[in-house]
């Protein structure tokens, strides 16, 4: 079994493996591994090359990286599973999935340019291009939310779009995405309740 999970504070991708062993009710199987990423004394560099997070160390040394292939191996050991049943049912879910990882890469792209990035040297084009893309992803959720039930965990769709939306709330990127948007306004708002988002939670930038 895996021992430990190295994240950031802020790392969408992160939080979203983060939720998942809570929702999957692996945490007390997993430690969990606060790391600074952007040094040259980054710890992950002494387990792979990239130095980036979310990032899973197996007891054999083995570094896994990317958070739909730690998703995709933890899985392995999740009870329950967190994957709908029947294969339209999956099929949908994992374009959820694949939905909430790209609005997670669209907002981290803008709060990159405006953490790292002088004001002379952002791109107003980028910013324009990818806030239109989010704006995409909004109104196309607004219409196509899956249901949550408190006594059943997250499914992987659902943990994706958790965590993009709770990227879209930081102050840093000041979405204004509510008021176009009351039904995925309801639906993060009840979500955000979870303990496994709640244990999870953004310290802000």
């Amino acid at each position: 079994m895996p021992r430990k999970l190295y994240y950031t504070a802020n790392s969408p991708f992160a939080r979203k493996l983060r939720i998942f062993v809570r929702e999957a009710q692996l945490i007390d199987r997993i430690e969990e591994i606060k790391v600074v990423t952007r040094k040259p004394d980054n710890p992950l560099l002494h387990h792979g090359p990239t130095g980036r997070v979310p990032a899973l160390l197996l007891a054999d040394g083995t570094l896994l990286i990317e958070s739909a292939i730690i998703c995709q191996y933890l899985s392995a050991f999740s009870s329950p599973r967190l994957r709908p049943a029947s294969a339209s049912a999956q099929a949908q879910d994992m374009a959820l999935d694949g939905l909430g990882l790209e609005l997670m890469d669209s907002l981290s792209l803008r709060a990159r340019e405006q953490l790292y990035r002088d004001p002379e040297e952002r791109s107003a084009s980028m910013r324009d291009y990818e806030a239109a893309r989010c704006q995409r992803c909004y109104d196309y959720l607004e219409t196509r939310l899956p249901a949550i039930h408190t006594d059943q965990p997250l499914s992987l769709g659902a943990i994706s779009l958790a965590a993009a939306m709770a990227t879209a709330e930081q102050a840093l990127l000041a979405e204004d995405w509510r008021p176009q948007h009351p039904a995925l306004a309801r639906w993060y708002d009840d979500v955000a309740r979870r303990p496994s988002l709640t244990e999870t939670a953004y310290p802000g930038w």
